[in-house]
């Protein structure tokens, strides 16, 4: 006799739907077999994913013997496949997509597409082997370097169990830009403002800043800085634009310091986090001059007023004592040169006198 037992149990009748029975007690070997065949409709028919079936036997010769009970569990597998796929920076390396078949007790066959294109294990690609562990079976494309230019990719699926043969299933790759403004170079005196934009995406994500080499997260709208995001999709753009200010410049505790944009996607989230790392360096002015000792009477003295930290030429003019200098028989007034961030303004005194 054959059970179904959950919270009681059942004796399962052979059936031309559900199950099927047969018992042969011909003794042949001195052993008596009993055969259920559960058919798909049977299975349908559980009330639960597992289920406790007994196989239970009362003795030909003695009758009032205890019965004799053999016990398992079945487990029906459910079919169904889910791919990952991922959002990242175009040039990222070694992206990995996953096509996941779930319900099977054999490794199925996996073929990968990208578009209408066979993909083979090459150059561009590598295609894992398919693994299977608990019922699930993992197939993993790596796309060894993402391109702009990556267009859908589709796993199909080959399941003899499951009479599925090259079924198609979407993984899409996603790829997008990210951009800031690059290295700066800029006055600590004024607000410094910079944005980052990524483009290509259809779903807003997440900008985080970080600073310096241990990539410190800065804080939103603080003294020393101001954040502001975007990912209002305005023409497929999200931005987010860090402002320093003249305080955030003051702390930091070197002349070059390390700024990066760093970017997760709002659809794939186990994506890769997408970085724009740019090198702020900060100016210090100051003015020094170089005057000169020269003898009465000496030509073309040059005298200098160099100014430091600097990315545009100042505006330089000259006195001698409270009279404005001009361009003249006297004077040769050069015009002011600006290189590596300083400025540098040479005045030439024709001939020297006594009274300079």
């Amino acid at each position: 006799v054959c059970l179904e037992t959950g919270l009681f149990s059942t004796t399962i009748k052979n059936d031309t739907t559900n199950f099927a029975t047969k018992s042969d007690t011909n003794l042949t070997g001195g052993e008596q077999k009993s055969v259920l065949t559960i058919k798909p409709a049977g299975f349908k028919n559980l009330t639960s994913t597992t289920t406790t079936l007994t196989c239970e036997f009362t003795s030909g010769e003695e009758v009032s013997s205890p019965k004799g009970e053999e016990t398992f569990s079945l487990t029906k597998l459910t079919y169904s496949v889910t791919t990952t796929g991922a959002e990242v920076k175009s040039g990222t390396t070694n992206v990995t997509i996953t096509c996941t078949i779930s319900g099977v007790t054999t490794e199925p066959t996996v073929t990968w597409k990208q578009g209408s294109t066979n993909i083979s294990d090459d150059a561009s690609y590598d295609i894992g082997a398919v693994t299977l562990n608990n019922y699930k079976a993992e197939a993993v494309l790596t796309v060894v370097q993402a391109t702009s230019t990556d267009t859908p990719y589709t796993c199909l699926v080959t399941s003899g169990e499951w009479k599925k043969t090259d079924e198609e299933h979407t993984v899409n790759l996603n790829v997008y830009d990210i951009t800031t403004i690059g290295d700066i170079t800029t006055a600590t005196a004024l607000d410094e403002v910079i944005t980052c934009t990524v483009t290509g995406l259809t779903k807003a994500g997440t900008f985080v800043w970080k600073q310096g080499s241990s990539s410190t997260t800065i804080a939103k709208n603080t003294n020393n800085f101001t954040i502001n995001s975007d990912t209002t999709q305005t023409s497929n753009e999200q931005k987010s634009v860090l402002t320093i200010k003249p305080a955030g410049f003051g702390a930091l505790t070197s002349d070059t310091t390390t700024f990066t944009c760093e970017f997760t996607s709002g659809k794939v989230a186990s994506s890769p986090k997408g970085e724009e790392t740019f090198l702020l360096t900060k100016l210090t002015y100051s003015v020094t001059t170089t005057g000169a000792e020269v003898k009465n009477g000496t030509t073309n003295v040059p005298i200098t007023c160099t100014i430091s930290g600097v990315t545009t030429e100042p505006t330089v003019t000259w006195k001698q004592g409270s009279t404005n200098i001009s361009d003249d028989a006297s004077y040769d007034i050069g015009a002011v040169t600006l290189n590596n961030y300083k400025a540098e303004a040479v005045l030439t005194v024709v001939q020297a006198t006594s009274t300079d």
